[in-house]
Formats: C-alpha cells, sequence, structure tokens
C-alpha cells in the first residue's frame, strides 16, 4: 500500500494563472484528457522544452517559459525549489529510462559515474531492477518514425503521463516548474541521455497531446480562438503544411466544410456523429475540390506524384458506401493502428477527433489518388 498522500483538492486550483495557463487548462478539460495525466503531460512538456524550444537568448527562454508561469524569474535561480518540488521522483528515472531503451534500445547509453571514494558507480539514469511499467506496445528497438504506428505511442504517452502525473503533488504550474527542475537535477549528471530522452519526448507526443506544446508558440487568445477538430488535426498533419501545402489545404478545407455551416456556426449533428457516421459522411463527399481545370489539375497530377512517392497505395475502386468504410477502417488500421469501429473503446473527445483526422487525411489523399475512388 501507498504511503504517497492523497490528491489535494488544491492541486486542481490554478492562483493567478497567467491568460495561457488558463488557455492550457480549459483545452486540456475540453479534450477530455483526465487531471493526473494533465500533470504528467504538463511535466513533459517542460522536460521536453529543452530540445523543443530552440531559444535566441537566456532573456527569449525566459519569455517563452513565462508564458505558462511568471513564478519563472528573470534572475537566478529562474526557479526556486520550493515553487516546483512537491513531487515524488523515485519512479521518474525507471519509467523514463524504459520509455528510451525499449524505444531506441541500444542507442541509448546511460552514463556511469564513479563515486568520488571509488567503490562502486551510479547512474542517474536506470531502470533499476524493475520490470516492464509501460504498455507491451512499446517495441524495443523501433527508432523514432513518422510510421511508427500512432495508437501505440498514445497509448504509451498516456500511461507515461498518467503514471508521472501521480508523483506529483501540485497544481499544473507546479508541474510545470518541476520539468524544468528535474531536467537540470538530471543533466548534471549526465548531459547526453537527459537531453536525449528530451528530445524523444519532444517528438513523440501523439497529436492530441502535441497541441499542448505547439500552442504556446502562439499568444492565449490565439490558442482560445482556435476549435478543437483544427487543432488536432493541425498537430497531425504536422510538416504536411511546409511539405504538401496543398494537400494541407484541402484536408482542412474539408474538415471545415464538413463540421461548420459558416464561419462559428458549428454542424451540432457532425460533431456529435460517431466515428461509423463520420466516416459514412466523409466517404459521401465527391468531387468536392476541382481535378479537371488549370491550373489546379497540374497541382493534382503532382501532389498525386508527391503522395505515392510517401508509400500510400491507390485505394481500391469501391462499389458499395459498406466496401468503402472497411478499406478505409482497415487501412487506418494498418497505419496508425486505430481501430476507428472498435466500439467497445472508452474514448476521450480528443481520442475521437484524433481518429477523425485519421479518416479527413486518409479519404482526401484516396480522392487525390483516384477521384472515383468512391464513385459507387
Amino acid at each position: 500500500m501507498s504511503n504517497k498522500p492523497e490528491h489535494s483538492i488544491l492541486e486542481s486550483t490554478l492562483f493567478n494563472p497567467t491568460p495561457q495557463m488558463k488557455a492550457w487548462r480549459d483545452d486540456a478539460e475540453e479534450f477530455g484528457i483526465p487531471f493526473q495525466v494533465q500533470k504528467g503531460l504538463m511535466f513533459l512538456i517542460a522536460f521536453g522544452m529543452r530540445a523543443s524550444y530552440q531559444a535566441n537568448s537566456i532573456e527569449d527562454w525566459l519569455d517563452f517559459t513565462r508564458k505558462l508561469s511568471k513564478k519563472i524569474r528573470k534572475k537566478q535561480p529562474h526557479i526556486r525549489t520550493e515553487d516546483g518540488g512537491n513531487f515524488y521522483d523515485e519512479n521518474f528515472s525507471p519509467l523514463l529510462t524504459e520509455f528510451a531503451d525499449r524505444l531506441v534500445g541500444n542507442e541509448f547509453s546511460p552514463r556511469v559515474i564513479p563515486y568520488p571514494s571509488g567503490n562502486g558507480s551510479f547512474s542517474v539514469w536506470d531502470r533499476e531492477n524493475k520490470g516492464n511499467q509501460l504498455p507491451e506496445c512499446l517495441r524495443h528497438g523501433i527508432p523514432p518514425s513518422p510510421l511508427l504506428p500512432m495508437a501505440d505511442m498514445d497509448e504509451v504517452v498516456t500511461s507515461l503521463c498518467d503514471q508521472i502525473g501521480d508523483g506529483i503533488h501540485m497544481n499544473l504550474e507546479g508541474a510545470y516548474l518541476a520539468g524544468f527542475l528535474y531536467f537540470d537535477s538530471q543533466y548534471y549528471y549526465d548531459r547526453a541521455c537527459t537531453y536525449q530522452i528530451a528530445s524523444l519526448i519532444a517528438g513523440m507526443l501523439p497529436p492530441k497531446y502535441s497541441w499542448f506544446r505547439h500552442g504556446l508558440n502562439f499568444s492565449a487568445s490565439q490558442m482560445r480562438a482556435g476549435n478543437p477538430m483544427q487543432k488536432v488535426l493541425d498537430c497531425f498533419l504536422g510538416p504536411i503544411a511546409h511539405e504538401m501545402p496543398y494537400l494541407y489545404r484541402l484536408v482542412t478545407y474539408l474538415s471545415d466544410q464538413l463540421h461548420y455551416e459558416s464561419a462559428g456556426k458549428k454542424r451540432q449533428d457532425v460533431w456529435d456523429a460517431t466515428l461509423q457516421e463520420f466516416t459514412f459522411i466523409v466517404i459521401l463527399q465527391r468531387n468536392w475540390f476541382n481535378h479537371e481545370d488549370e491550373p489546379a489539375r497540374s497541382s493534382i497530377i503532382e501532389l498525386r506524384k508527391s503522395i505515392l512517392k510517401t508509400g500510400f497505395e491507390s485505394p481500391p475502386a469501391c462499389t458499395s458506401h459498406q466496401e468503402a468504410m472497411a478499406t478505409v477502417a482497415e487501412r487506418i488500421s494498418k497505419r496508425w493502428g486505430y481501430r476507428i469501429f472498435d466500439e467497445q473503446e472508452s474514448l476521450t473527445p480528443s481520442d475521437i477527433w484524433t481518429r477523425r483526422a485519421c479518416i479527413l487525411y486518409l479519404t482526401t489523399i484516396y480522392s487525390v489518388i483516384d477521384p472515383k475512388w468512391n464513385d459507387f
């Protein structure tokens, strides 16, 4: 039986939060993220920020990090221990070591530090003879890749956030400050592996979580302005916005047309639709973009070539709604690992939006490759 104190009601209270922190928390609630997972996610975002944000100066770094906490001071020490030190970190090193070790295998090699006495040695990154604490889908030796099953990373990161959040007995601001303090304490002894873990965390957040890091690039008012489906979709598409901007515009256009009647006016029936119903609605969209007249025709031809180079296969010529829906479900499961028609899964709103992003992206790609794939 654990002797750790129960989570206090004070942990869910923010005292004089910054506008960005309020927007962050409101989004987390709208996304349906449990509070303990929120704390772990906030900790990991701060821990990973050393790798994900390349500051131009110390002033730039402080301005950026202070978006979520004014307790980060402009003088040394920038974070006082009393502001972010109420956490039980005895399981943090085993968890994060396991995460890195099982993800990249031999590429992760913690520093072994001899004791000053000469008797023995230690490492700040050590599984401490603990068995696997993270889901079995975290397979040994898989390098970070955009083709890594997103559903697996979703499960792994959720478990990691939940277990780390369990050791943090502060509110979200405290969890944020704790992430920086923990990074600094580990970095002092092992710079290479601490930075490596921070990089892995920053790069492996699934869309529903990566928004909470990506959103910090905007102002609080901009964070509040976006709709949640678009926030998840933007993070799902990631570099597509720069690598294939035409494809990005097509996917986001389709999402907006389906989810909104006009600017700010939701199609509530679409928002309330199940994943099966949403897939059916999307499949009904035929010839919704110009692919015959110039200059659109030439742009579509070039985009089609680019898509096929990324490993996407041509869609089958479906002859019915049932066949088209089965094709979409099977291809999404194969590429991202999500079972979009599994009614036994308990899904948060952000889980649903992630799966909708898969559906929108895949069907748009199919329509670009073969506009008649769903012409039945």
